[in-house]
């Protein structure tokens, strides 16, 4: 019985969940809209040194294994994945906004995991900060 209550409990969050991400924009896999409160978002990590320096070693331990090094979608497992990682070198992707890139990393999507359950709210800003750097230097 223990069991039961256990793996209903289980469905029902993961049904809860679900339903969080398509009322937040989420339609499946084949779509990346976000919420236009996303835009909105401001960055609230000023993009210090020690922003960059956090954010660096975050992509390196968690980002670098799909989206490459150097952030051109070409990391180890990219392969794998089954849909290619994102270019995070493209200027069209670079230009959105520091919310919509929140968003995404937050919720992820497809084989991107959701960091908002492994990254804290500032850890996901500094990645962005790492991320505007690094592709100022492209």
């Amino acid at each position: 019985m223990v069991w039961w209550t256990m793996r209903a409990g289980l469905w029902g969050v993961t049904l809860l969940g679900l339903q969080a991400l398509a009322s937040a924009g989420w339609a499946g896999p084949s779509s990346w809209e976000v919420t236009p409160e996303a835009d909105l978002l401001e960055n609230p990590v000023p993009m210090t040194q020690e922003s960059l320096g956090s954010g660096s070693v975050i992509y390196a331990k968690r980002c670098a294994i799909c989206h490459g090094d150097s952030g051109a979608g070409n990391g180890p497992s990219s392969q794998s994945l089954g849909i290619p990682p994102a270019n995070l070198r493209d200027p069209e992707l670079m230009a959105q906004s520091d919310g919509r890139l929140f968003w995404k990393i937050s919720l992820g999507r497809g084989p991107m995991p959701s960091w908002q359950v492994i990254l804290s709210e500032e850890e996901r800003w500094q990645v962005i900060n790492y991320l505007r750097a690094v592709s100022q230097e492209h």
